[in-house]
């Protein structure tokens, strides 16, 4: 564990420049579970996942509607600091948030991936923070147990 923990911060110095206590991106081939999510106009489905500590699970987040959205793991205050940040970006044109290791931007009618490696029990959720799309209800609970 330790030694995948160190690769992935010597493979993507990104990725180790923001700290997340309750996990790390890890490489798809890493995942022992895989959740499909679906966006479905300004919804979530499914609206509530739970997941072990200790678990390396993969999202398959499918954008079956017509707008770009986003695909952001984080607690409450994370997702609302990235809120704030997406309402500055969205003033300057740009809101691609690919670049952040807790984030996937899945353009309309496409398909992005996320793993995900859970560290620690903890209540989360998954939400798109496109001004706008959080207040319409893109959000879902993330329950992270203990092993």
């Amino acid at each position: 564990m330790r030694f995948l923990a160190a690769f992935l911060l010597i493979a993507t110095p990104a990725l180790a420049a923001e700290h997340f206590d309750f996990g790390a991106p890890a490489a798809a081939s890493a995942a022992t579970r895989t959740v499909r999510v679906e966006i479905q106009g300004q919804r979530f489905v499914p609206s509530a996942v739970t997941v072990r500590a200790g678990e390396t699970v993969r999202f398959d987040v499918v954008n079956t509607s017509d707008t770009q959205h986003e695909f952001v793991l984080g607690t409450a205050a994370q997702q609302k600091a990235h809120q704030a940040e997406m309402m500055q970006m969205a003033g300057a044109g740009s809101m691609d948030m690919d670049d952040d290791p807790n984030a996937v931007t899945i353009p309309p009618h496409a398909e992005k991936t996320l793993t995900w490696h859970f560290t620690r029990p903890a209540t989360l959720e998954y939400a798109c923070d496109i001004p706008g799309h959080y207040e319409a209800g893109m959000h879902g609970a993330l329950t992270v147990s203990s092993r």
